[in-house]
C-alpha cells in the first residue's frame, strides 16, 4: 500500500480514537449544560433547554481543540470548522442517547401523554415526586394505569397514584418468562399480592419455591448447560428462586428469595423480604433493607431504614429516628421471637441501587 494510503488509514484510526476520548471527557463536561434545562411542559423550558444545548455544544467543540492540535502535530489539517463539527456530532450523539435514556424518557412524559406505563417501583417513586413538584399535569393528563414489578411495590405508592386517578398494579415475571406470569388488578383489597396468573400460565409451590410453566418460557441459558439444568426441569417447569404463597382465591404473594435467606444459630431460616414487606406497608418508610447483623458476637436480624422524609417536614432528625424506632417496636410485636429486629439503623442518604432502581442488597 502507498505511503499516502497508510497516512489515510492512520488518520482514520487516530480520529476514531480521539472521538472516543472526546466522548469520554465530554460525558463529564457537557452535562453542565443540562443545569440550564428544565422538564418539558414547564413554562420557560424551551428557552432554557436551548441554552443548555448550546452550552453542551460549546463543551464538545472546545474539547475538540486539543484533538485538533494533536492532529496538526502529525501533519493533518484540523480547522476551526472541524472543531465545530465535533461539537455538532457530540450534541447529536447526546441527543440519540437521550432518546433511550430513562431520565430523558421520564422528562418527556408531559409531551408523550401516555395512557399506560410499565415501570419499576423506583421510577414510580420519581414520578410521584415530580407530580408533586410540577403538578399533576406533569403526567400528561391521559395516564390511566401503571404496571409495576421487579421489586416490592409499596402500598403507599398505590395510594398516591389513586389520588391522581391512576391505577397502580403490581405484576410479577422474569426475563426467563418474558416478564409474563401474574398481575394484580385488585390492589385495593390485596395491596401486597403480585396477583393471579395470566392465561396460559401454570404455577405450583415446591418446598416454598414458586415454579412456573407456559409457552412463554425461555429455552435455556446461552452456552450454559449447568445453569439451564439447575433452572429448568425436564418436564418444562422453571424454578424461579422466589419463595411464595398462594391464597384460597388464587392470589400469589412473594415472601422472599431463596438466596437471601438468613440462617440463624437456632436453625431458623428468615426471609428478609417477608420482614421488609411489613415495613413497606407503613407510609413513613420509603425503603428498607433487612440483613444479618451482629449482636455482641451473636447473629441477629438488623434493619436499615430510609424514612419518607417529606412526611417529616420541619421535624428534628432525632424525632425522625424516634418514629422509626417506634415502628420497629410495633412490627416486632407481631413477629415470632427469632424474626424480631434487634439492630436498627436510620439513614439520611439513599441506598445504593441497581440499574432497575432496586435496593442493591449486597452493596449496602
Amino acid at each position: 500500500m502507498s505511503k499516502k494510503g497508510d497516512s489515510n488509514i492512520i488518520a482514520v484510526i487516530t480520529m476514531i480514537f480521539l472521538f472516543g476520548m472526546i466522548a469520554f471527557v465530554t460525558n463529564l463536561a457537557a452535562p453542565i449544560g443540562n443545569i440550564w434545562k428544565m422538564q418539558p411542559g414547564i413554562e420557560g423550558s424551551n428557552t432554557l433547554g436551548m441554552m443548555g444545548n448550546m452550552m453542551n455544544f460549546l463543551a464538545y467543540a472546545i474539547m475538540g481543540i486539543p484533538a485538533g492540535n494533536l492532529l496538526k502535530k502529525k501533519g493533518y489539517k484540523f480547522t476551526a470548522l472541524a472543531a465545530l463539527l465535533v461539537g455538532l456530532l457530540g450534541v447529536f450523539v447526546q441527543y440519540l442517547s437521550g432518546i433511550v435514556g430513562v431520565g430523558s424518557t421520564i422528562g418527556k412524559i408531559p409531551m408523550i401523554k401516555p395512557t399506560y406505563l410499565v415501570l419499576v417501583p423506583g421510577l414510580c417513586e420519581i414520578l410521584i415526586g415530580l407530580s408533586k413538584m410540577y403538578g399533576p399535569q406533569f403526567l400528561g393528563g391521559s395516564l390511566k394505569m401503571i404496571i409495576s414489578g421487579a421489586a416490592n411495590v409499596p402500598p403507599r405508592l398505590q395510594v398516591e397514584f389513586e389520588k391522581l386517578g391512576i391505577n397502580l398494579c403490581a405484576g410479577y415475571g422474569m426475563t426467563e418468562t418474558a416478564n409474563l406470569t401474574t398481575a394484580n388488578a385488585n390492589v385495593k383489597e390485596r395491596p401486597t399480592s403480585i396477583g393471579k396468573l395470566y392465561p396460559g400460565q401454570e404455577a405450583k409451590i415446591v418446598d416454598g419455591e414458586l415454579w412456573v410453566k407456559g409457552d412463554n418460557l425461555f429455552l435455556g441459558y446461552y452456552k450454559d448447560e449447568a445453569n439451564t439444568k439447575a433452572t429448568l426441569t425436564e418436564d418444562g417447569w422453571i424454578k424461579t428462586g422466589d419463595l411464595a404463597r398462594v391464597d384460597e382465591d388464587g392470589f400469589y404473594y412473594i415472601v422472599g428469595r431463596i438466596k437471601n435467606l438468613i440462617l440463624l444459630p437456632n436453625g431458623e431460616n428468615v426471609s428478609p423480604e417477608s420482614i421488609e414487606e411489613l415495613f413497606y406497608q407503613n407510609p413513613l418508610v420509603r425503603d428498607c433493607l433487612v440483613s444479618e447483623g451482629d449482636n455482641n458476637g451473636t447473629p441477629c436480624i438488623a434493619i436499615d431504614i430510609l424514612p419518607q422524609m417529606a412526611a417529616f417536614d420541619g421535624q428534628a432528625w432525632e424525632e425522625v429516628v424516634a418514629t422509626m424506632e417506634k415502628i420497629v417496636s410495633e412490627i416486632n410485636a407481631k413477629l415470632p421471637s427469632y424474626e424480631k429486629v434487634v439492630k436498627v439503623s436510620v439513614r439520611k442518604e439513599d441506598f445504593k441501587r441497581t440499574g432497575s432502581m432496586k435496593v442493591a442488597r449486597n452493596q449496602n
